[in-house]
């Protein structure tokens, strides 16, 4: 059968129709291709990234759990050195009842250069008594000096062990004594062991802390 002009046009026609379609969709497929290939390679660099950053939250977990075990052995350390120096404080309180020289005695011994040390100038310390509104108050350590070139009353309390509801209570008559007599006063508590809790009363109150082993100011 032979065909007819028509027809042949008809067919040549629907042909390069069909290869133009198949043209554009290899080319729709090869920049599908190039797309896979730049997200397959944008994933890799992404797990490569998450990798790194899990060894590196693996390497920083590691380390805080060092610290933490760093932190609990200090812990640890700090309350058996509060013990030993709980018990010096007591062996050192029994030896001194021994040989009949008090922690009041020893206070009066070295201060003096301490608060010097401090700016403070002082010759001695003494106990005094004092009578106010009825009430007798009796202060360990009591001396004159000079301040930062001002005039100033020292009082000081003598106890074993500091704690906080102790500098509270001397910090109470310190201040009392400063407003009876009008005169501007310089606060120490002086002991063989120190409370933490008494150290930031301390700090709070201006109150100068000494030990028999190490001068402590807040």
């Amino acid at each position: 059968m032979s065909l007819t002009p028509e027809l042949r046009a008809f067919i040549i026609g629907v042909v390069e129709e069909r290869v133009s379609e198949l043209k554009v969709s290899r080319e729709e497929f090869e920049k599908l291709k190039i797309a896979v290939e730049k997200n397959t390679e944008a994933i890799e660099k992404l797990s490569s990234a998450v990798n790194k950053l899990a060894e590196a939250q693996k390497r920083t977990e590691e380390r805080i759990n060092e610290l933490a075990e760093a932190q609990k052995r200090t812990e640890q350390n700090v309350a058996t050195l509060a013990k030993r120096m709980e018990s010096l404080a007591v062996e050192v309180g029994r030896l001194s009842e021994t040989i009949g020289f008090s922690l009041e005695d020893l206070g009066r011994e070295l201060l003096p250069s301490r608060l010097r040390e401090l700016g403070v100038a002082i010759e001695g310390l003494e106990r005094r008594h004092f009578i106010l509104d009825g009430e007798e108050i009796e202060v360990n350590l009591y001396g004159e000096g000079v301040y930062k070139g001002r005039r100033v009353l020292v009082l000081g309390e003598v106890k074993s062990r500091i704690y906080s509801n102790d500098v509270e209570k001397f910090n109470t008559q310190a201040e009392k004594i400063g407003r009876h007599l009008g005169r501007e006063i310089f606060k120490l508590m002086f002991g063989f062991a120190i409370h933490p809790t008494a150290m930031m009363e301390a700090e709070w109150r201006n109150i100068s802390l000494f030990t028999a082993y190490r001068p402590s100011k807040p």
